[in-house]
């Protein structure tokens, strides 16, 4: 549905249940964009990692801090490019440097910054673990080990657009939300604009909506467990 839809189902059920319930078409917006919002940070992992888009920086020799192009909750991953894993990657290559970046100075790494991937976890200062990791500080994103090299765009980060609240002029336009998941954005704004009875059942309606969304969603990560490095 688009918004115009999604709305008119609202406002046709509020009439139902409440005529004189007074909610403007801006407020009613306001509250769709609040349950949309609230949902995806929530529960929507696999609408979250299938809308990502991915920004790409060069990472610069001895700088361990990096611009973010969003939020910290919106980065879903974060990869570098030359980073030694500990593993044997894709293109054949197995370093024995531990914890630092492809140099190609030693006879113990290849002679070129490598142009395997790595998937950096995320650890928010975690003292206790002893391998690469990333994490956010004073609107940066920070990189552990620091690059020992300039690498031109060896920095990925993944992360879903930031989703713009929902106004009169883009009624004609999406939810941004999964579009076989419509009604749970309805029966959200519902059980919060009405009382009594017409709240618990629109409530009941919404949970069963929500389940199968989550459901739906399940499938995804928003971070990655830590047996999996």
């Amino acid at each position: 549905m688009i918004v115009q839809e999604v709305m008119e189902e609202i406002i046709e059920k509020l009439n139902w249940a409440n005529p004189n319930h007074g909610l403007s078409v801006p407020s009613i917006l306001r509250k769709i964009t609040q349950v949309r919002d609230d949902i995806i940070r929530n529960y929507g992992g696999a609408q979250r990692q299938s809308e990502a888009v991915v920004t790409q920086l060069d990472l610069l020799q001895d700088q361990s801090q990096y611009p973010i192009p969003c939020p910290p909750g919106n980065v879903v991953d974060v990869t570098v490019k030359g980073l030694w894993n500990g593993y044997e990657c894709d293109c054949g290559d197995k370093w024995t440097q531990p914890l630092t970046y492809n140099t190609g100075t030693t006879d113990q790494i290849p002679s070129t910054t490598s142009d395997c991937w790595f998937r950096m976890p995320y650890r928010q200062f975690d003292e206790h673990y002893g391998g690469p990791y990333y994490y956010f500080i004073s609107g940066t994103i920070g990189l552990v080990p620091k690059p020992s090299q300039d690498i031109p765009g060896g920095l990925k980060i993944f992360h879903v657009p930031v989703l713009q609240p929902l106004t009169v002029e883009a009624l004609n336009g999406p939810t941004d939300f999964d579009p076989n998941f419509d009604m749970v954005l309805v029966y959200g704004v519902l059980k919060e604009a009405l009382t009594g009875q017409a709240s618990e059942e629109y409530t009941q309606k919404y949970n069963m909506w929500l389940s199968d969304y989550k459901r739906a969603n399940s499938g995804w990560e928003r971070y990655i467990v830590h047996e999996r490095w």
